[in-house]
């Protein structure tokens, strides 16, 4: 049984149950994906007033200075509330103004959950964001502007 060859039909079968394991792999719906993916998380640098977010498998909870949020969460202010969350460093930053309900969405990067865009139900919301930007791709997405149009105050 030391001979070389008895051990090829053998590690093809493994290695055709391993193909087939991964292919079966796909057949998972997308909840269980993005459950599976690492969020981005997105630091709250400011709030103010009654700032309230919503976590998806939560109900609203207050937010403070230090909280994290991720890109599935939802956001509401109230007539006193307005907060500022950073998304990594200081070039990526939303802020909500005061009555406002936002809903952030995510989009799957590699084996990452990224803030791609926030839905404004009613109220202010301001971004900032710049970087280098395909202004093509950037319909409600939070991108870089181009460079010959000034930034737009809502998302």
């Amino acid at each position: 049984m030391n001979n070389p060859k008895h051990y090829f039909p053998i590690l093809l079968v493994v290695l055709l149950l391993c193909g087939l394991g991964f292919a079966n792999s796909d057949s998972e719906d997308l909840a269980t994906k993005l459950r599976s993916l690492v969020p981005e998380l997105g630091l709250v640098t400011f709030s103010e007033g009654i700032v309230e977010v919503h976590h998806v498998e939560a109900g609203w909870k207050p937010l403070y200075v230090g909280d994290r949020v991720t890109p599935e969460d939802a956001i509401r202010t109230a007539k006193d509330g307005r907060a500022e969350i950073s998304w990594g460093n200081s070039r990526r930053v939303l802020r909500v103004e005061r009555e406002s309900f936002v809903a952030l969405s995510g989009e799957a990067v590699g084996n990452r959950l990224v803030l791609v865009g926030a839905r404004v139900t009613s109220g202010a919301l301001w971004t900032k964001v710049q970087g280098k930007g395909d202004p093509s791709s950037c319909r409600h997405r939070l991108c870089a502007p181009p460079s010959n149009r000034r930034p737009s105050r809502f998302a």
